[in-house]
């Protein structure tokens, strides 16, 4: 096994993960000023990289740059799909996230509290992200950065333990959108599985989706490999 020191490239990580950070707190900002139903799902996205990056600078990882690079393509993927979206760019919208942008602002004519329509949003949101994304930037940061100096299985323990850090900040967004009091108690004392379950009956178990997107993205890697010419 090669090495995968990468103490090297660090420091240019954090720097362009701090940039999409910021580049989403103003997004989701601009989206909540104009009270577009979408503005919870940046929302999300910014917080998860937030945590992220918090724990790669607290040393919670193993490998950082493989979880900084995961954050980078997360945000490639989602972007591109919203900005498209909502018509600032030119191009095709993927399938699950037109479904999720166009269901979100449903959902939002539909109810009276916006808040409940909020924690919707950001629940379709960090879900679809986990089941479709998260399988392909897991692939992706594999193939590209360490195929040839590791085995993917190398990653799982820091991909589980991003998911703990994005559970806590997650939470809290939660906690703040709930629409009474006696919800934004209930968000932050209840156990993450059955307040996530409160919140969202889309939203549970989000560790068993984590692990599946995992192996997922191990099954991508594979296709790769086996194609000819790989």
């Amino acid at each position: 096994v090669r090495s995968l020191y990468e103490d090297d490239a660090l420091s240019a990580l954090h720097d362009e993960a701090e940039s999409v950070a910021r580049d989403q707190r103003e997004l989701g900002a601009e989206l909540a000023r104009a009270r577009d139903p979408r503005a919870p799902i940046v929302r999300g996205y910014e917080a998860v990289s937030e945590a992220w990056i918090r724990a790669c600078r607290e040393g919670r990882f193993a490998h950082p740059g493989w979880m900084l690079r995961v954050l980078l393509r997360l945000w490639a993927h989602f972007f591109p799909n919203l900005v498209r979206f909502l018509h600032r760019a030119e191009g095709p919208v993927e399938d699950h996230w037109a479904d999720v942008f166009a269901g979100v602002a449903r959902t939002e004519r539909r109810r009276r509290r916006p808040r409940d329509s909020s924690l919707r949003a950001l629940g379709r949101g960090m879900r679809v992200r986990i089941e479709e994304d998260l399988p392909r930037a897991f692939a992706e940061v594999y193939l590209a950065h360490y195929a040839d100096r590791c085995d993917y299985a190398r990653f799982r323990a820091d991909a589980l333990r991003a998911g703990r850090a994005e559970d806590v900040a997650l939470a809290r967004l939660r906690a703040e959108a709930a629409s009474s009091f006696g919800a934004r108690v209930l968000c932050r004392v209840l156990p993450p599985a059955v307040r996530e379950a409160f919140v969202d009956p889309r939203m549970c178990d989000l560790d068993r989706h984590r692990r599946r997107a995992f192996e997922r993205g191990g099954r991508l890697v594979r296709l790769v490999r086996e194609q000819p010419g790989a």
